[in-house]
C-alpha cells in the first residue's frame, strides 16, 4: 500500500472514530462498576499505613474531574496512566472519550493480575 493511501485510511479510521459513541458518566460508572465490582483490597494487598505499594483509588467522579480539565481529547491522542493499579481509571478513558488508545503501567504485579480479568471484559 502506497504512503498516501495508507495515510487516507488511517485519516478515515480517525474520523470514522471521533464519532463513534461514548457513554455518559452515569452509565460508565455502572459499566465501571460491573467490570470491577469483584475485585477486592485483598487481591491487592492493601498494607495499612503503607503509602509506598498500596493501590490508590481514584473515584469515577474524580476521573470525570480530570478529564474535562484535559479536553478536549482527540480520537488521536494516546491516554497514559502511570501507576495504573487495576486500570480502572484507563477503563473510563476508554468508555467516556475516543481517545486512540489507552496505556497503563504499573510495576506491581499483584495489581497486574488483579486487573488482568476486568479488563479482558473490555
Amino acid at each position: 500500500m502506497a504512503a498516501d493511501d495508507e495515510a487516507e485510511v488511517v485519516d478515515a479510521l480517525v474520523k470514522s472514530y471521533e464519532k463513534a459513541a461514548v457513554l455518559q458518566l452515569p452509565d460508565a460508572i455502572r459499566v465501571l462498576a460491573s467490570i470491577f465490582n469483584d475485585v477486592t483490597a485483598n487481591d491487592i494487598h492493601q498494607k495499612s499505613g503503607r503509602t509506598h505499594g498500596n493501590a490508590g483509588e481514584l473515584l469515577p467522579v474524580r476521573v470525570a474531574d480530570m478529564l474535562a480539565v484535559m479536553e478536549p481529547l482527540h480520537a488521536s491522542d494516546v491516554f497514559l496512566d502511570i501507576g495504573a493499579g487495576i486500570g480502572n481509571v484507563l477503563a473510563q478513558v476508554a468508555l467516556t472519550t475516543t481517545v486512540r488508545r489507552c496505556i497503563g503501567v504499573e510495576l506491581r504485579k499483584v495489581a497486574m493480575k488483579a486487573a488482568d480479568k476486568p479488563l479482558n471484559l473490555l
